[in-house]
């Protein structure tokens, strides 16, 4: 765990340009066209090649090639700052997750799961492979 202090010294030191307040004239906003083209052509059509090219086959795979699992991020939890792996970090996210809907499952019933703007899906698969083991979940996304 960190102090405020050192968290904030770290923060304003690696994340400058993002604790600015923007003036009005820089704001953007984004019409349809431009959502199309930053994830479907940009965003998603590169991390497609590089899971072609590559010959990456696990979800896990996937998530090292997008979120680089193993380099060092700063998170917010309980009140408190972290720094670790972005595995641990993208796992703490599952347990989240994961704990919030079991509060609404029953292993006797079916349910369905939705995820929207689940991009290339990273939470849903995840998910779906921690809770297939306990509960009847059909699985949907779109982004």
């Amino acid at each position: 765990m960190y102090s405020k202090k050192n968290i904030n010294l770290y923060l304003q030191s690696n994340y400058k340009d993002y604790l600015q307040t923007p003036s009005f004239n820089q704001i953007k906003k984004k019409n349809l066209n431009e959502v199309v083209r930053e994830f479907d052509k940009e965003e998603w059509k590169n991390l497609y090649k590089k899971v072609k090219n590559n010959n990456l086959k696990s979800i896990k795979q996937v998530d090292h090639e997008y979120n680089n699992l193993n380099k060092q991020n700063i998170y917010f939890f309980n009140k408190n700052f972290y720094k670790n792996k972005n595995s641990y970090i993208l796992n703490k996210y599952i347990e989240v997750y994961k704990k919030t809907l079991t509060n609404y499952l029953n292993k006797k019933n079916s349910y369905n799961l939705v995820e929207l703007g689940s991009g290339y899906g990273s939470k849903i698969i995840n998910l779906a492979l921690s809770l297939n083991k306990d509960y009847k979940i059909n699985y949907y996304s779109g982004n």
